[in-house]
């Protein structure tokens, strides 16, 4: 399964380019090590495949943005040899599966924080700035059909920018179109904690007086947004493959009310590409 570590609104910045090199670095690197391990001989050794790749993403520059940006983020993914491939939308972050039964699989997930400033927007004169960061939790998967219908949760905490809570559900749809295509289809759900709203969506009585244009606003803990994620992947050859996909989400309830929100917009977009390539190693 494809896993990305992508913050779905941060802008390509100096972070982004180091990020997308490093993933094109790792393709050399790994082509590399492939290349000298040919002629070793495989016994005794653990063989998986390693598919690296690096996402280019256009999408709103923060939360309630009216207006977007690129970002460029790596992705990884390593599966045993002879373990078959499992399907997965774009927008699946970073996880290590630690228990599968039947359908079922539990681990650690791991992504990035969306960063803001008042760099981004006019709008947001006055307020203050959120720092790009990490957010770290735990994922569930559930195979009601294997590869063709699948449902997720997400439930990630800020550790390093102080934002909050984070869960987002979903359930995909798949299906594929001779051997080269695979189409996903579902729908997104996602809730926040009063830190991350206030973090995002809330305006302080200071802020409101720096910024001159914004009233001060405090929101509540609970549904932030409903959504819809497609994406289409084409296996280029055995190890290549790229994957297009596109997300709306509507923020809704004190996310769509913030007047944040109201200065920007609540339909949030973002669309994308990535490229891939499988490497057997042996360790």
């Amino acid at each position: 399964m494809m896993q990305s570590l992508t913050g779905r609104r941060s802008s390509l910045g100096s972070a982004g380019a180091v990020a997308w090199l490093a993933s094109a670095a790792l393709l050399v690197f790994v082509g590399n090590a492939q290349a000298d391990d040919d002629g070793a001989s495989s016994s005794n050794k653990i063989t998986g495949i390693v598919t690296l790749g690096a996402n280019l993403n256009y999408g709103a520059s923060y939360p309630g943005a009216a207006h977007n940006n690129l970002s460029a983020m790596p992705s990884f993914d390593w599966r045993r040899m002879g373990e078959p491939e499992e399907y997965s939308p774009a927008d699946d972050n970073f996880d290590f599966s630690l228990f599968d039964w039947r359908g079922f699989s539990i681990g650690p997930v791991v992504s990035l924080r969306d960063s803001r400033s008042a760099r981004d927007s006019e709008s947001l004169k006055g307020l203050k700035e959120i720092k790009n960061g990490f957010d770290a939790g735990i994922f569930a998967n559930y195979w009601f059909i294997p590869n063709v219908w699948r449902a997720r949760v997400e439930v990630r905490q800020a550790i390093s920018n102080g934002t909050g809570l984070e869960v987002d559900l979903g359930t995909d749809y798949f299906t594929t179109a001779g051997d080269k295509w695979v189409f996903s289809l579902g729908p997104r759900l996602s809730f926040a904690d009063g830190t991350y709203m206030r973090s995002y969506f809330g305006v302080s009585q200071s802020e409101s007086a720096a910024s001159g244009q914004l009233a001060a606003f405090t929101p509540d803990a609970g549904l932030q947004s409903v959504g819809v994620a497609a994406s289409a992947s084409y296996k280029i050859s055995s190890d290549w493959t790229v994957q297009f996909y596109g997300r709306l989400d509507r923020l809704v309830g004190d996310a769509a009310d913030s007047p944040i929100t109201q200065a920007g917009s609540a339909n949030q977009m973002s669309f994308g590409i990535g490229l891939t390539k499988a490497f057997q190693i042996s360790f």
